[in-house]
């Protein structure tokens, strides 16, 4: 069977295409200019811009992670409950960045933005590597590739108004897609990249020591950062090398001239990641449960995936248009190049692997997109170029909507002054005071969207702060409930709180949203601190 397609280029033209580098610029203003006009209309409004974009809660918890690190921490200790255990080494990363905020007396959200412009340029590189290689001497390849890889999104835009309570996959799992992942959070975008430099690099030359080194290491660099990731590459690298062994072993058999031995390549690599990314995973599955807190919290962390066809519809038209041009171009004998198998197998276990059934799912959907990307470009690159230049603009056609759908949604909220984006200068200002006038292990009676932001800017403590980093999220929602929002008995409730050793009641417009009316407070509660409608009550102490 004749097979044509190219060989891995490790030296693809030196010369960069000005198309590439306007994609670079593209990339970069992506990732910072929606920032730099969250601040600057939050500054014309009177408004406080909180830091993050999309999915302010998940970004909060990191926040308070770094404070952990930059208050000296390699112990994360549950931050979003009112009476967290021992601890345990995991977020290991977002706990270093806090160090490094320490050691560089730069502020949390400087420190937090800057690892995520860094790690959304390593992103870029590794695209920008993988389609120079896949594709070299191919311009027009490297350029839809790369373009594709980075700004494309799936078809979720078709039933978005039908649902818009729940987002589809290519505007809600910010880890399948480098424009999401990239204005998300930093940990995202370093993911995607070590993924990319595991699985879709080409490995046809002679490994090295110095190769299985750099295996071993982004193995185990992808097992702090996000160790689901290395399930998804330990499973496209072990069934991409199956397609390899087959081949290898017919090609001995129908001739006396073999094709290049291939075929364990894959299954070594996987064997050198599983080395490096086995290891921290199951010692913090161990660590995790000698802290009977998060024991709880590792129960309640469920992230339950969209249904089946929302999860093929968030990768489309990509891979549908690339497994069906791969099977008709394999009908003609014309097989995609061998090294390409583990993105394949990445691009289609991204869909299946979504849907087995454990509670968390959604997380091996991680990287979901660059390998649809790759395989699409791949397939439509052998076409007549009349062809392929109409498939390819029924491709951005279709994979372009949810990401313009996405910003258009943010800047909304940008220009709403939305308080999911921003804070009052009365919060802002009740944050430094609570820095500087309280303990740190004082704990808080407030609404849970306050929860996240207090324990963010402050490291204070909460009742209830997030729905899967609370321990018992729903029950102390409805003790909150119960204290704030219902009338009650004030000294039952101020002995409740007591019992429970809280300090303070934070009153806003947060918490009036949350009881839709008044507030009730215990008894005995004093004003420490008013601004504008915004009050904070110290309680009595246990000797008082």
């Amino acid at each position: 069977m004749a097979t044509r397609s190219e060989a891995p280029s490790t030296s693809a033209a030196r010369r960069w295409d000005p198309v590439l580098l306007v994609l670079g610029g593209l990339w970069l203003a992506w990732m910072t200019l929606p920032y730099g006009l969250a601040w600057w209309w939050g500054r014309r409004q009177g408004l406080v811009f909180a830091g993050f974009l999309y999915n302010p809660f998940d970004n909060f918890t990191y926040l308070a992670k770094m404070r952990q690190g930059y208050q000296g921490a390699w112990v994360y200790r549950l931050a979003f409950t009112a009476q967290p255990g021992p601890g345990a080494p995991i977020f290991l990363y977002y706990l270093a960045l806090g160090h490094l905020a320490r050691l560089l007396h730069a502020s949390l959200l400087t420190v937090y933005h800057a690892a995520r412009l860094l790690n959304g340029g390593l992103l870029f590189a590794a695209l920008l590597h993988a389609v120079r290689t896949w594709f070299p001497q191919r311009p027009w390849a490297q350029r839809f590739g790369l373009g594709l890889a980075l700004f494309g999104s799936g078809m979720g835009w078709t039933f978005f108004a039908w649902l818009p309570q729940h987002p589809p996959p290519d505007m809600g799992i910010p880890e399948a897609f480098p424009y999401l992942a990239a204005l998300t959070s930093p940990h995202f975008p370093l993911a995607l990249a070590l993924l990319v430099a595991l699985i879709a690099w080409p490995w046809s030359r002679a490994v090295t020591t110095r190769t299985r080194l750099a295996w071993v290491l982004m193995a185990g660099l992808l097992s702090v950062i996000y160790p689901f990731g290395v399930v998804v590459a330990l499973a496209a690298l072990a069934l991409g090398g199956l397609p390899l062994w087959w081949w290898n072993r017919l090609s001995r058999r129908l001739g006396p001239k073999p094709t290049p031995r291939v075929w364990p390549r894959p299954w070594e690599r996987a064997a050198w990641v599983a080395l490096g990314g086995l290891p921290y995973p199951l010692y913090a599955l161990w660590a995790i449960r000698q802290d009977p807190t998060l024991v709880v919290w590792n129960a309640q962390n469920v992230t339950p995936s969209n249904p089946w066809w929302q999860m093929l519809l968030a990768v489309s038209p990509a891979l549908p248009v690339a497994l069906y041009w791969a099977w008709e171009q394999w009908g003609r004998g014309l097989l995609p190049a061998g090294w390409q198998a583990p993105t394949w197998a990445w691009a289609v276990n991204s869909v299946v692997l979504s849907q087995i059934p454990l509670s968390l799912q959604r997380r091996f959907f991680v990287g979901a997109y660059p390998p649809a990307a790759l395989t699409a470009t791949s397939t439509l690159a052998r076409l007549p170029k009349a062809r392929r230049r109409k498939w390819a603009l029924g491709v951005l056609a279709l994979s372009l909507p949810s990401t313009l759908l996405f910003a258009v949604g943010f800047l909304m909220l940008i220009f709403q002054g939305s308080p999911v984006l921003y804070l009052t200068p009365a919060e802002e200002a009740a944050f430094a005071w609570i820095r500087e006038h309280t303990p740190p292990e004082a704990l808080f009676l407030s609404s849970p969207d306050t929860g996240a932001r207090l324990v963010a800017f402050t490291g204070r403590r909460v009742f209830v702060g997030h729905p899967l980093e609370t321990a018992h999220a729903t029950d102390e929602t409805d003790f909150v409930r119960a204290l704030l929002c219902q009338q009650g008995d004030p000294e039952a409730k101020a002995r409740d709180l007591a019992a429970r050793g809280a300090a303070y009641v934070f009153v806003g417009p947060r918490e009036r949203e949350f009881c839709q009316g008044e507030v009730y407070l215990p008894a005995d509660a004093r004003e420490v601190f008013r601004q504008d409608d915004l009050v904070i009550y110290a309680l009595p102490g246990p000797n008082e």
